[in-house]
């Protein structure tokens, strides 16, 4: 892999005969994987490397232009679940529901791609997501998710960060 893809974390995903080993982390400027393409600019990134072969092959890769990426699971249906922090605003996906604004330093983000690393969802910062999952993040300081994990059979969702001071995660939640 290259130098300037700083990974922190991995997950095993399998789709039929397949094994998918999914890396998520930050790139540290532009990013070439073959024969995925390229990735521009720093940011959080996911990519998904076939590893049926013996031999890794790029599958899939995901970014986003700012923000850091922490924790990543999968669920049996081979669905990606990601996790990291972002300052600003940050694109993750065309239209409003891609959009987040952090509300202070850093926010945590959560976000969901399928198989193919196609975005479903993401939430985080200063936004509770209208599919009511609960997870506005983050105040006024540096706050971050830092790991994640899939369980049980209704495919529930654990986060585990940081968050310094004062922290929202749902309209009514505050710590």
């Amino acid at each position: 892999l290259p130098q300037n893809f700083e990974i922190n974390d991995v997950a095993v995903s399998s789709s039929g005969s397949s094994s998918y080993l999914v890396l998520n982390g930050t790139r540290l400027g532009d990013l070439s994987l073959s024969p995925c393409g390229s990735l521009t600019g720093s940011g959080a990134t996911t990519v998904s490397l076939n590893v049926s072969t013996g031999s890794p092959v790029c599958h899939a890769a995901r970014g986003v232009t700012g923000g850091e990426g922490s924790g990543v699971a999968t669920d049996t249906s081979g669905n990606v679940y990601v996790t990291g922090s972002f300052s600003g605003s940050v694109q993750f996906f065309a239209g409003a529901d891609g959009l987040l604004q952090s509300n202070g330093a850093t926010d945590p983000y959560i976000g969901s791609l399928d198989a193919g690393l196609n975005w479903r969802w993401v939430t985080g910062g200063d936004r509770f997501d209208a599919d009511g999952l609960p997870a506005l993040g983050g105040g006024p300081e540096s706050d971050a998710g830092t790991t994640i994990a899939t369980a049980g059979p209704g495919g529930n969702l654990y986060v585990g960060g940081r968050f310094r001071g004062e922290a929202r995660f749902a309209e009514t939640d505050t710590l």
